[in-house]
């Protein structure tokens, strides 16, 4: 919970930035799941439709240090719940599904041209002589 604190401190502090509202709000979502159970609820019907049938085995004979089987767990429709099949192989929630939206739309951001400084809009191309 404490990284989960200081990355929300970060997104806070970088709220200005496009998609960083989105990325705030997917990491309070997982915040509040994981501290709700202890730690990150993860359903068998995710693990094996993402192709993770290997770690199932593992998670249930020594749990782990982020992800538990889902039991009776609260919030867990906010849990990794959705599984994303190849070439991802991986069970996601919809806090992450936010933030990799968030971290997307910031990074398209930063591709657009930004107009140069005196500039009224995009070059407009001279006539051939």
């Amino acid at each position: 919970l404490l990284s989960f604190a200081l990355l929300i401190a970060f997104a806070l502090a970088n709220a200005r930035f496009p998609g960083f509202a989105l990325i705030l709000v997917g990491l309070a979502l997982n915040a509040m799941v994981i501290a709700a159970n202890q730690g990150m609820p993860v359903t068998r019907y995710a693990l094996v439709a993402s192709g993770q049938q290997a770690t199932l085995d593992d998670l249930v004979r020594r749990g782990g240090s982020k992800h538990h089987l889902a039991h009776d767990d609260h919030l867990l429709f906010l849990g990794d719940v959705i599984p994303l099949g190849r070439p991802l192989s991986q069970a996601v929630s919809v806090g992450d599904l936010l933030v990799h939206a968030g971290v997307f739309l910031f990074v398209a951001s930063g591709m657009r041209r930004r107009p140069t400084v005196g500039s009224r809009g995009p070059p407009v191309a001279e006539a051939p002589p």
